[in-house]
């Protein structure tokens, strides 16, 4: 039985399934829980708040959620459907670069993008890394342009998007910035070799890095090299001493992050990899980041597994050039169709977990730090988000003058809800205690200090005593006894 869809039918549907194919993925996980769901999505909401306040314009997704905060759209609201929207247009953002840069068919487009749609990798970027997504659909669109720079318009397009994604993101414009110094650095190379060089690419991209890096710097970091280098990609181990446990803790956790992104689809990586500039100059920078910190614990990039999850997008095209050499994606029959099907589910078990379809493989490796097992789960659980919302609403009807400690895992809700200045207790940084928050509210000189947990015996022990109460969750106010241990 073969199924009657040639390139004429997929000429206009095409597309619309490029963007709904992702979004109704998406929609599984964030439909089985009433709040937003992702680690670092409260952030948003409070960001959007904060930004409905001042002038900042960067990163451009806050400013954004500042525009709509400020006319009164709710941040929650806004939350639960934008990263949806965003997946969907990242699918069609990688249909168009199949389409005008690989020069693939549409059913080979639409496989590529089904293929990332449902890649675990894919989703767990989309589940709380907001604005590396919003900046990766104008990267997408900017390379598919590479093949047309010949026309003004489409240079111009190439540079804007290129300054999109320097407002959008850090982590996506450094690896933009990686690529186009690919491609000039390949065309030098022609150059030497006697070939012909793409004058206009070179132009482009040159016109691109120097803009996106007046944005970055002068937009981002106000021209301050210091700020720049506190955030750059070099660790704060720069310089320590050569420790083997220090390599062999990054080597084992790299080994556990790698295997549950890669080590299903790494066969089909391998059998389907094809030679195209942007892709090779993508794989090499976001491998060089993501192999930093194995390789050199002690001088490596920060945050590598979010370099390792910009991995995924090349491997995306390769996995559907392996499934066609397989002769899997063609001739579309029904019987081919079905074992597609299944081989993308088998690649992709840990997607069927994590969307909440079925528990995780017990033989696959757990790194509970970087990659949940399931999407749909805030920082801290549904009862908690409510009882903060109430309790908060209460605290902000008293005097301005007080400050609020919090968990880091509550600090996005805590902000979004509450009118007031805010220390919260980072158990990997400073302070990294309640004792340690607590003498930093108290540095602050306010009337009044309130804490927002649930251990009775840690506040009391510190000198708080219960304010409010709602479900698991309650307001402690300080008193000023106890002992500060």
């Amino acid at each position: 039985m073969r199924v009657c869809l040639g390139s004429s039918g997929l000429e206009w549907i095409a597309p619309l399934l490029s963007f709904m194919i992702p979004a109704l993925i998406r929609w599984v996980p964030e439909a089985q829980f009433p709040y937003p769901i992702g680690f670092d999505t409260p952030s948003y909401l409070a960001e959007a708040k904060a930004y409905s306040k001042n002038l900042d314009f960067f990163p451009l997704l806050f400013r954004i959620l500042g525009w709509m905060y400020a006319v009164g759209l709710d941040s929650v609201v806004a939350m639960k459907f934008l990263p949806t929207l965003f997946y969907g247009f990242l699918g069609i953002s990688v249909y168009y670069f199949a389409r005008s840069y690989l020069g693939l068919d549409r059913w080979r487009s639409l496989l590529t993008v089904g293929v990332l749609a449902f890649s675990v990798v894919s989703l767990r970027v989309s589940w709380d890394l907001n604005k590396q997504v919003f900046a990766t659909v104008p990267l997408f669109l900017a390379l598919s342009q590479l093949k047309r720079l010949h026309s003004p318009y489409r240079s111009g397009l190439f540079v804007v998007l290129g300054l999109l994604v320097a407002s959008s993101h850090q982590l996506v414009f450094a690896l933009m910035s990686g690529i186009l110094l690919y491609l000039i650095v390949s065309e030098a190379y022609r150059f030497c070799k006697g070939r012909g060089v793409d004058i206009r690419l070179i132009s482009v991209a040159l016109a691109t890095l120097g803009g996106g890096l007046l944005v970055f710097l002068g937009g981002w970091y106000g021209w301050s090299l210091l700020e720049v280098h506190r955030a750059a990609a070099l660790s704060n181990a720069v310089g320590a001493a050569f420790e083997y446990e220090a390599w062999i803790t990054a080597f084992q956790k790299y080994t556990r992050i790698f295997v549950i992104c890669y080590g299903l689809l790494l066969p089909f990586i391998v059998l389907g990899f094809f030679r195209q500039q942007a892709l090779t100059g993508w794989m090499m920078v976001a491998a060089a980041g993501s192999l930093s910190s194995f390789v050199s614990p002690w001088f490596g990039f920060y945050f590598f597994d979010r370099w390792t999850y910009l991995l995924i997008y090349p491997s995306t095209f390769y996995v559907a050039a392996a499934l066609k050499r397989l002769k899997l994606a063609n001739p579309l029959s029904l019987r081919k169709s079905l074992v597609l099907l299944g081989v993308l589910l088998v690649i992709n078990v840990q997607s069927l977990s994590f969307l909440g379809l079925c528990s995780w493989p017990e033989w696959l490796p757990r790194a509970p730090s970087f990659f949940p097992e399931l999407m749909a789960v805030s920082s801290i659980p549904i009862q908690d988000i409510e009882a903060t919302a109430q309790l908060l609403g209460r605290l902000n009807q008293k005097s301005q003058d007080l400050v609020l400690i919090v968990h880091i895992n509550y600090l996005g809700w805590a902000s979004y809800y509450s009118e007031h200045r805010m220390v919260a207790w980072i158990p990997w940084s400073y302070p990294g205690t309640l004792s340690e928050a607590l003498d930093a509210a108290k540095n602050l000189k306010v009337e009044d200090i309130y804490l927002l947990w649930y251990g009775d015996q840690d506040a009391f022990r510190l000198g708080f005593s219960k304010f409010l109460e709602n479900g698991p969750m309650k307001l402690y106010k300080y008193e000023g006894s106890g002992q500060n241990v």
